[in-house]
């Protein structure tokens, strides 16, 4: 019979897979909230500039870094911002320094080879 895997490894192996499957979207959606555009500048007489400034480009009608979008970016995009950048690397860093002994073990490579197995010892 082939040996069974405890539910805790698939659950864990399964999440990390997840994860690194929609990182780059995650990335993606967390980035557009800093995305801006500008629309206008200054005009010279006799013409007038309506929107001078850059606007956020989900939302062409939000100036940007000014009411909501500055503190909807500041207090919750910056925040998720760091956190996925160095949260994500720094755990797998953590768990394959933990893992560093066993690599060579059938059960680790089985979970976490993807992560490794491209490598050259």
């Amino acid at each position: 019979a082939a040996p069974t895997v405890p539910l805790k490894d698939l659950l864990h192996s399964s999440a990390l897979v997840a994860a690194f499957f929609f990182y780059p979207s995650i990335l993606r959606s967390l980035l557009s909230m800093f995305a801006c555009m500008p629309i206008d500048r200054p005009a010279q007489a006799p013409y007038n500039s309506a929107a001078i400034g850059s606007y956020w480009v989900l939302d062409m009608n939000q100036q940007c870094f000014t009411g909501y979008h500055k503190i909807w970016t500041l207090a919750f995009g910056l925040p998720c911002i760091l956190l996925a950048c160095l949260g994500l690397p720094s755990g797998v860093l953590f768990l394959m320094y933990n893992k560093r002994s066993n690599l060579a073990e059938a059960v680790t490579r089985q979970h976490y080879g993807f992560l490794y197995m491209s490598y050259r010892q």
